[in-house]
Order: C-alpha cells, then sequence, then structure tokens
C-alpha cells in the first residue's frame, strides 16, 4: 500500500513539473504589458465614423463601440480634441440586411445583417498612416417577427453586438500589428 503511494505521488510531482515546464516554454511570462514597463501610452482620438450605409445612426453604435474598446486597452487612452497622438478614423462602406430562414407561410423569421467597415490609425502630427483595414465584413442574425416595432429593435441589437465584436477584433488586430 505505501509502495502505491509513493507511486502516485511520484506521478503527481513529476505531472507537475512537466506542467511547469511546458508553460514556461510556451511563452507565457508573469508581469505587465509592454507599454506599462516602459512607460509608453499612446492617446488615441476616435471621431464619428463616416456612415455610408442607409442605417440610420449606425456610425453612433460603431463609433461608441470602438471608444469602449479602446478604453479596455491598457496602452492606449480615449481623447477628444487636441493632445491626441493618434486619430483612428472609420466609416462604414456598407450595411446589408437580408433574409436568412422563413417559416411554412414564407414571412422572415430570421434575417443577417452584415456590417463592412474601413478604419485608419493615423499620426495627428503629420498625418502619416501607421495602420489601416479596409473592407472589413462580418455579420451577425436576429429574428425578424411579425411586429415591425420588435423586429427592428431585434436589428438594433444585433446592429450592436456586431459592432462590438468587430470593434475588438480590430482592436487586438491592431495592437499586435501597430506595437
Amino acid at each position: 500500500m505505501f509502495q502505491l503511494f509513493n507511486i502516485i505521488r511520484k506521478t503527481h510531482l513529476l505531472f507537475l513539473l512537466l506542467s511547469l515546464l511546458s508553460i514556461s516554454a510556451c511563452g507565457y511570462r508573469l508581469g505587465g504589458w509592454p507599454c506599462q514597463d516602459s512607460g509608453l501610452v499612446e492617446k488615441v482620438e476616435v471621431p464619428l465614423f463616416e456612415n455610408l450605409s442607409h442605417e440610420a445612426r449606425a456610425e453612433n453604435l460603431v463609433t461608441q463601440a470602438f471608444r469602449r474598446q479602446l478604453r479596455m486597452r491598457p496602452c492606449l487612452t480615449l481623447v477628444s480634441g487636441p493632445g491626441a497622438d493618434l486619430l483612428l478614423r472609420g466609416s462604414i462602406t456598407s450595411i446589408e440586411i437580408y433574409s436568412v430562414a422563413a417559416d411554412k407561410v414564407g414571412l422572415n423569421v430570421e434575417d443577417a445583417i452584415r456590417l463592412q467597415l474601413s478604419v485608419v490609425l493615423e499620426k495627428t502630427e503629420d498625418g502619416r498612416i501607421v495602420w489601416m483595414a479596409d473592407g472589413v465584413t462580418d455579420e451577425a442574425r436576429y429574428y425578424a417577427l411579425s411586429d415591425p416595432l420588435l423586429a427592428k429593435e431585434n436589428r438594433q441589437e444585433a446592429l450592436m453586438a456586431l459592432s462590438e465584436r468587430m470593434a475588438g477584433r480590430m482592436m487586438d488586430k491592431l495592437l499586435l500589428e501597430f506595437r
């Protein structure tokens, strides 16, 4: 019985040692972000996005999503007006709404909304473009109900969620490529 306990204990220790070695070999590190170590924090302004679509007030939703995502990033500070190091400009190039599913009678029960964005990050001092993403597209589905007010509300919620998801992905990509 004692030998079995000894074997199990040694196996656990070996597993723990191998786990620690594999974690250290994966490139993980403890500590803050590189910008916190160097003190480099960029001040970014995000003006209202341009809306080239026919969806009313979509520019407000998308701009607010980018501003929220920017506030969550440790190496960037959201500012408005003078004092910004960088300017994050964007435009909604298109918003398409199309049917995904219909019931037996032929009425829409599920629609999708497709959002296409173009985003440019430029230096405020000289206007030099330091990062850009053109024609980024994503879509979200939502229930299209027979009540037009509820359908419109569902579409707005889908657009908000889609804006937040796209802003998060684009900010992650920006930080990975820009730094």
